[in-house]
């Protein structure tokens, strides 16, 4: 009874250490499997970024494209230098003022339709409210609003003293959930110009 339970037992280590042996490598496997499957994801995910950014750079360059084919009959509605910014978010704001020469806020008329040449050309609706003139983007709700002094003669007595004194125009740009709002002084406005024909 002794050997048969001793020998039971060596049956059972032995199947033990075999059944170890052979556990061993499947874990291998299933790790080395884990692992191809995190790497293939991840190239895939690489590789949908990259298709996205080449998609936007795609519709950026035809955007650009056909601006350059409207350029020769548009006209210039709004010529505009920013001289103060605050970007804000939840929580935190932060005021500027500076501007260099180079940044500035166009925006240009082709037939009927407004766009936005300083942010990539993008259209924008033309509104029109009491002493301001909106050109909104509709996408993002970007805006640009501009003082209408030529409809309200009296506009400037009325405004003196006023926080908006200086300024004649204000844009304001929101990048996820950041607010990007500009100030300044329109160098030329002609919301009604004609394109050249």
């Amino acid at each position: 009874m002794k050997r048969a339970i001793k020998g039971l037992a060596a049956a059972w280590t032995i199947a033990l250490v075999t059944a170890g042996a052979a556990s061993r490598p499947q874990a291998l496997e299933q790790n080395e499997e884990r692992q191809r499957n995190r790497e293939e994801m991840r190239q895939a995910l690489q590789e949908r970024i990259n298709e996205s950014r080449i998609q936007r750079e795609r519709e950026e360059q035809a955007r650009e494209n056909l601006w350059q084919a409207r350029a020769p009959r548009t006209c210039t509605v709004l010529d505009a230098v920013p001289s103060a910014r605050i970007v804000a978010d939840a929580e935190s704001f932060q005021r500027e003022v500076h501007f260099r020469p180079d940044e500035r806020t166009t925006i240009v008329r082709y037939g009927q339709e407004y766009f936005w040449a300083s942010r990539e050309h993008r259209k924008v609706l033309y509104k029109v409210s009491g002493w301001y003139r909106y050109f909104i983007e509709p996408e993002s709700a970007s805006f640009v609003k501009v003082l209408d002094y030529d409809s309200w003669p009296d506009l400037r007595e009325r405004l003196v003293g006023a926080p908006s004194e200086g300024f004649d125009f204000m844009e304001n740009v929101t990048i996820r959930l950041t607010s990007h709002t500009y100030w300044g002084r329109a160098e030329a406005f002609e919301p009604d110009c004609r394109p050249e024909r």
